[in-house]
């Protein structure tokens, strides 16, 4: 089961922390926190709370972001968050917060949902040689590469038999094509990188001749811990 870890890391100008998925439950209890904290909050797809200088942001996909930095707010209220109850959820509502899945050109296309992972942050990733791919996100992902056929599409720091050369800030990476067992042992994550690492493309697409069944996914869910406050019911 994974253990929820604070990530802090400051992006195209805005500190970010990291957030698990987070329920209804879990925004309500954000919402009253800064709103004892004298903000004034408004909800929505994303909340909002701001006072005097500072704004701060948390959408519940997992991310809070602001100006300047919200950790002295938000911080605190993790241990009470990280003690809520999940929320039930079908097994199409909980993988819908990693996955988008489709069908293209004879092939699997599956857009991972990622926190940090895509479009204007992964180019910021890219050019600073880090990654921003959540704990949960990685056990996701690499449960659906693992279960599926064929070969996959990511961006790697090293060459491939499929591989053309991309180039991100003043680093060089790879547009390259890798056996899905390979790609999901170079997978990088956020708290680590390897001899060799893979990430997910900047538009967040895994295309795959044969993808996973979601009931493979379904047991990877399982291991999700405190990154993720849904289950399914």
């Amino acid at each position: 089961m994974l253990a929820f870890r604070v990530h802090r890391l400051e992006l195209a100008g805005r500190h970010r922390i990291l957030m698990p998925k987070l329920n209804k439950g879990q925004m309500s209890l954000l919402a009253r926190r800064f709103d004892s904290e004298g903000f004034r909050v408004e909800s929505g797809p994303v909340l909002s709370a701001r006072k005097a200088s500072h704004a701060i942001y948390v959408d519940p996909a997992g991310l809070c972001w602001g100006s300047p930095d919200p950790s002295d707010y938000l911080l605190p209220s993790i241990p009470e968050v990280l003690s809520c109850e999940k929320e039930k959820a079908s097994l199409d509502e909980l993988l819908s917060k990693y996955f988008v899945f489709s069908y293209w050109r004879a092939e699997h296309a599956v857009r991972v949902c990622s926190r940090l992972e895509s479009l204007g942050t992964w180019d910021a990733l890219r050019a600073s040689g880090g990654c921003g791919l959540a704990p949960d996100e990685r056990l996701m992902a690499t449960a659906l590469l693992q279960g599926s056929a064929g070969q996959c599409r990511l961006v790697t720091d090293f060459v491939a038999d499929e591989s053309s050369a991309l180039l991100v800030g003043r680093r060089t990476y790879y547009d390259s094509r890798l056996p899905v067992r390979e790609a999901s042992e170079t997978l990088r994550e956020m708290d680590g990188v390897g001899s060799r690492n893979a990430y997910i493309p900047r538009n967040g697409v895994l295309s795959m001749t044969d993808a996973c069944r979601k009931e493979t996914l379904a047991k990877a869910s399982e291991a999700l811990g405190e990154w993720c406050s849904f289950e399914t019911s």
